[in-house]
C-alpha cells in the first residue's frame, strides 16, 4: 500500500478516487506540530534551535498518520505546492520513526483532475528540505519577534495578544498613521485647517491604487 498525505479531507476524497486501488490518502489537517503556545520554544543560545510540539487536538490524528506511515511501503507528501506545504510534509514525516525507512516522495498539484494527478504522480521528486529550512526560518523569526512585541503590548494594555507577522505589519502602518494624524494637527497646514485623519490615513494607505 502506498501512502498519500495531503492537507484536506476534500482533497483526500479527490485523490482516492483518482489512485485507484494499491493508495491510501490521509490527511494531515495542517501543521500538526509547532512552537509551543505558552512558551518561546527556541534556544537562542544553541543557534536558535526551535523545539516544535504537537498541535493541541490533533494527537489522534497523529496516532493515524503515523499507523499509516508504518503500513504503507512508500510516502508520498501531496501538501501545497509552496515552502509551507513542503513543511508540514516534512512535519509530519519527522514524527515517525518508521520514515527514514520507507521510500518518500514530493508531489506537487497545480490542480485536482485527474490527468493532473496522474501526471504528478508519473514524476515525483524528493522533499525539499532547502523550501522546509525556509519556512522554519520564517516561523523562527515571526516567534522571535512576536513574543517580544506580544509582551510590550500585554504590559502596555492588560491582555494577551497573539500577534502574527502580517499583525506586526497591520500594527506598525497603524502607528505611523497615528503619528503622521498628530503631527498634521500639532501643526496645521498652511491654511490654517487640519486636515481630517480619514485623508492622512487616505494618503498613507498602501492599499491606494
Amino acid at each position: 500500500m502506498k501512502l498519500v498525505i495531503v492537507e484536506t479531507p476534500a482533497q483526500a476524497k479527490i485523490l482516492t478516487d483518482a489512485l485507484g486501488d494499491g493508495w491510501r490518502v490521509e490527511p494531515c489537517a495542517g501543521f500538526v506540530r509547532d512552537l509551543p503556545a505558552d512558551k518561546l520554544g527556541i534556544d537562542v543560545d544553541d543557534d536558535f534551535r526551535p523545539t516544535f510540539t504537537i498541535v493541541s487536538g490533533k494527537g489522534n490524528l497523529v496516532r493515524r498518520l503515523m499507523k499509516a506511515i508504518r503500513e504503507s511501503e512508500a510516502v508520498y507528501a501531496a501538501t501545497s505546492p509552496t515552502h509551507t506545504g513542503e513543511a508540514m510534509a516534512w512535519q509530519v514525516l519527522a514524527l515517525s520513526p518508521d520514515a527514514k525507512e520507507k521510500s518518500i516522495y514530493r508531489v506537487t498539484l497545480p490542480a485536482l483532475t485527474p490527468d493532473t494527478i496522474h501526471a504528478a504522480f508519473a514524476a515525483p521528486r524528493l522533499l525539499d528540505m532547502r523550501q522546509v529550512e525556509t519556512e522554519v526560518t520564517r516561523r523562527i523569526i515571526n516567534r522571535l519577534i512576536g513574543w517580544s512585541i506580544s509582551a510590550g503590548v500585554r504590559k502596555a494594555v492588560g491582555i494577551k495578544p497573539t500577534l502574527t507577522y502580517n499583525g506586526m505589519v497591520a500594527l506598525r502602518l497603524l502607528a505611523e498613521c497615528e503619528a503622521q494624524i498628530t503631527a498634521q494637527l500639532t501643526f496645521p497646514n498652511h491654511a490654517g485647517t487640519p486636515p481630517s485623519p480619514s485623508s492622512v490615513i487616505a494618503r498613507r494607505s498602501p492599499l491606494k491604487s
